[in-house]
């Protein structure tokens, strides 16, 4: 048995529900990885971003715009490719600070078709880190002739 005083306190847990949190998330998991494979296997795009070059990410609910060169990143939300009707998930689109905007990238920790994005952005301007995830990345893009920087 799970000792639950040591479950940090912004994750839910409960030990009473049939099959518990790690049953969910290990559902959630298998049926993210069979989307990936599923919709990957025909897909010639990339499957993570480059370390160069400008990428459009497009997740469930929004598209981003990434100039690795400029280290910038672009928020456009509703834009996303829709989610996967079997998932459990969010109906809306969260709006966030300095959508439409180009901020400042400060890292990519995550950035592949089939998981979340993690990003390191500027958004005060001070040079403070905002950790931004975003939802399940669906489709990589990379945009020739395009930067951020013009």
């Amino acid at each position: 048995m799970m000792d639950e005083s040591r479950v940090p306190p912004n994750k839910i847990f409960s030990s009473t529900a049939t099959g518990g949190l790690a049953q969910y998330e290990a559902t959630i998991s298998e049926r993210r990885a069979a989307r990936a494979a599923a919709e990957t296997s025909g897909h010639a795009g990339p499957q993570a971003i480059g370390l160069h070059g400008t990428w459009l990410i497009q997740t469930e609910m929004s598209s981003y715009v990434i100039d690795r060169d400029a280290a910038t990143l672009q928020r456009v939300p509703g834009q996303g490719v829709g989610m996967d009707p079997e998932l459990p998930g969010i109906a809306w689109v969260e709006t966030l600070r300095k959508d439409g905007e180009i901020v400042p990238l400060l890292g990519i920790d995550v950035c592949v078709v089939g998981e979340r994005a993690m990003l390191l952005i500027d958004v005060r301007g001070d040079g403070f880190p905002t950790s931004r995830h975003t939802s399940v990345v669906r489709a990589i893009t990379e945009l020739t002739g395009v930067s951020t920087a013009d």
